[in-house]
């Protein structure tokens, strides 16, 4: 069995994170892949939405509905999943990304929000139009079969290192050190100048 997970609130004010599009993607993705799964972990007032979609496309034998998972179990759903799936437009920069990536999966993020800053421009993750279910539906396909044209998602000790060595405690420190440097050099020569 393949399976697909997003994690988020379902709250009808986020319904910008694309899990209903990763549900209408999933027609498509069950006839080249009968068995696959897909997880969705959270609660929130679309929860009655997000059945009612899964009734009418008839995926009530491939989608689970997890509910509320603390933060401290949330890394073994990761490490339950084959592919971390959130095709968002609207999401700011996304550390849910950051949690998957940690865990070595392959990641699918929307390509009009921080999604991008997230997978470094599609360095360290698939990047689709959110909006495009069937690029949706295509993409989640050739990574669940292989065939993604990035094979660093098919390397999750270089995923997480990447992530790490990116996005980590030290990186932070480091670009902080660099921003407060030059904030105060340029207070400096506000000085020097007044």
């Amino acid at each position: 069995m393949s399976l697909l997970i997003t994690p988020g609130r379902l709250d009808s004010q986020e319904q910008y994170k694309g899990y209903d599009r990763v549900l209408r993607a999933l027609p498509t993705i069950i006839e080249n892949i009968p068995q696959v799964h897909y997880l969705i972990v959270g609660k929130g007032d679309d929860l009655p939405r997000v059945e009612q979609l899964i009734q009418q496309l008839n995926l009530q034998h491939h989608v689970t509905l997890a509910g509320f998972i603390p933060d401290s179990e949330l890394c073994d759903h990761y490490n339950l999943c084959d592919v971390f799936a959130m095709p968002s437009k609207g999401e700011g920069f996304g550390i849910v990304y950051l949690e998957a990536l940690a865990c070595g999966k392959p990641t699918l993020g929307g390509n009009q929000d921080g999604a991008i800053d997230a997978l470094c421009n599609g360095e360290l993750g698939a990047l689709v139009d959110p909006d495009n279910i069937e690029e949706i539906a295509q993409t989640l396909i050739q990574i669940l079969q292989g065939n993604y044209p990035n094979y660093l998602l098919y390397k999750p000790q270089v995923l997480r290192q990447k992530a790490i060595d990116t996005f980590g405690f030290e990186k932070f420190q480091q670009t902080l050190g660099l921003y407060l440097s030059e904030f105060w050099q340029t207070k400096k020569l506000e000085g020097v100048n007044n």
